[in-house]
This record gives structure tokens, sequence and C-alpha cells, in this order.
């Protein structure tokens, strides 16, 4: 009979979350491809004397900032996760309007628009990474009038938009399959 091992542990792996999913390999990736590059033409970094030019050690912030790789997680990640459109959405297409936004710059207005809408309609946003002092400052700043409204509340990705500031769901709908033809 074969039974499965279980880990004491019950702790996550970076490698499991987004961003660093992405993050940590690309600059190990990166980080590597240096070092080796060090070893094949013998250049000793300890050696320099500005300690700020180690482009042979680190990828200077410059090309960090520039990266496509960066412009997807960290400058758009907030945007790309408002919307549902990160490695972890139920979204099938996300992967694909991710990139397509990314060689269409434009069509990230239409985006931008649905996160908007999208925050707009939220009854709160917590600003902390603590769950349970979010929890408690939502309490406190809505205490009562969150169980009265409570009933009141849908969470229908269909109604989350207003009809007022136009139909901006359909519209990250013809983005999704511009981006997938």
């Amino acid at each position: 009979m074969t039974t499965r091992v279980l880990t004491k542990s019950r702790a996550v792996s970076t490698l499991d979350i987004w961003p660093w999913k992405y993050l940590v390999p690309w600059m190990r990736e990166d980080l590597f491809a240096r070092r080796d590059a060090r070893g094949v033409y013998k250049v000793h970094s300890s050696k320099k004397v500005n300690a700020y030019d180690v482009d042979d050690m680190v990828m200077p912030l410059h090309r960090y900032i520039n990266d496509p790789v960066a412009h997807e997680i960290i400058h758009n990640g907030a945007t790309f996760q408002i919307t549902g459109l990160t490695n972890n959405s139920y979204f099938d297409g996300a992967h694909e309007v991710r990139h397509c936004v990314r060689k269409h710059p434009d069509l990230g207005r239409i985006v931008l628009e649905v996160a908007k809408n999208r925050l707009d309609q939220m009854l709160y946003v917590g600003l902390t990474e603590d769950h349970e002092e979010s929890a408690r400052l939502f309490a406190h700043m809505v205490g009562a009038q969150v169980l009265s409204q409570s009933g009141t509340l849908t969470l229908d990705l269909k109604e989350d938009l207003p009809i007022e500031t136009g139909n901006t769901h359909s519209n990250l709908v013809a983005l999704t399959f511009y981006c997938l033809r």
C-alpha cells in the first residue's frame, strides 16, 4: 500500500505566490547569466573603483524598470489583479490579454477603465497586507451599515459595472477577442 508522505510544515513556497512566481525566476536567470559572463570574461567586480558601476553583477535599474516583465507584473500588476487578468485568473484568456496590452499599449486604457469601475463599485478596499487589521478597519469604518446592506450586495460579475459609465465589461470582452484572434 502506497501512502503519501505529509510534510511537517504547512509553509507556502514563494514560488507559488504571484508576483514572486515570475519575478524570482526572472531575476535568478539574469543573475546567473551575469555570473556566467563574469567567468567567461574574467571580470572581477571587486577590483572596480565605482561601487555603483556593477552592471556585470546585477541588472541596472533603468533596464529593470523598462523590462516588459517589470511592466506587466509591477507597473500594471494591481490593475491586472483588479480586472482578474493575472496568472491566477479564472478567465482563460488572461495571459493573451496581458500580452496584447503589452503589444498595443493604447488598449490598456480599456483594462484601466474596467479596473476603475470595479474599484468604484467595491464597498471597501483594504490597503493593508494584514487581513485582520484590514477587517478591523472595515468594521470600524462601516460598522452596522454593513449588516443592513449585506442583503442588497451582489457579486455578479456582469453587474459590477455601472451602466451610466459605459459598458466597459463588454469592452474587455471585445479586447479579449481582439487579442485572441
